[in-house]
């Protein structure tokens, strides 16, 4: 039960809660259909697992998805360096411009079906996901980080560092299938 539990235990999720991404076809499955995708990055995608960084995750994720990014982290040269759509935002101004119906996305070619967040404080990814969850309704979020985040519409549950690091291969594999 600990693995699908929230960090933050004073803070009451409510009576909806975050679908555990259990499989990681699933989430690519997920993804793929979820139509627009906007990534929020922060500065932890700069650290590195045991076979490469994180960002190169995100970037292949972004890429096989066709999403756009929102960082304010290390990462953003090599993201503009791949050729992704990338933004030098705030992760809470871009979580809050998700909110505005009349936002027309970082390219202005309209709204974002999705929203994928990763590599932020436990606590800033908790408050996106509960303004997401409250003010933006029809939109699909997910956290792909490695502690289960209960205001995201899916989350993975709380896995050790390997565990984290084998469902991000099997995604972007499966991504790219």
């Amino acid at each position: 039960m600990w693995r699908t539990e929230p960090w933050l235990k004073a803070e009451v999720p409510g009576t909806k809660k975050a679908r555990v991404l259990e499989k990681p076809g699933l989430a690519a499955s997920m993804l793929r259909r979820a139509g627009r995708v906007l990534m929020i990055v922060g500065h932890r995608v700069s650290e590195a697992l045991s076979s490469r960084p994180v960002s190169d995750y995100v970037a292949d994720i972004a890429e096989a998805l066709n999403a756009h990014i929102a960082t304010t982290s290390l990462a953003y040269r090599s993201f503009r360096e791949r050729g992704l759509t990338v933004a030098w935002l705030s992760p809470i101004e871009a979580a809050h411009r998700v909110t505005d119906p009349d936002w027309m996305g970082l390219d202005g070619k309209g709204c974002y079906k999705a929203v994928v967040v990763m590599g932020l404080p436990y606590y800033m990814s908790w408050l996106i996901f509960s303004g997401l969850k409250n003010f933006a309704m029809n939109v699909r979020t997910v956290s792909l980080d490695r502690f289960y985040q209960p205001h995201a519409s899916w989350s993975l549950r709380n896995l050790t560092t390997e565990e984290w690091e084998k469902f991000l291969d099997e995604l972007v594999e499966k991504l790219k299938a």
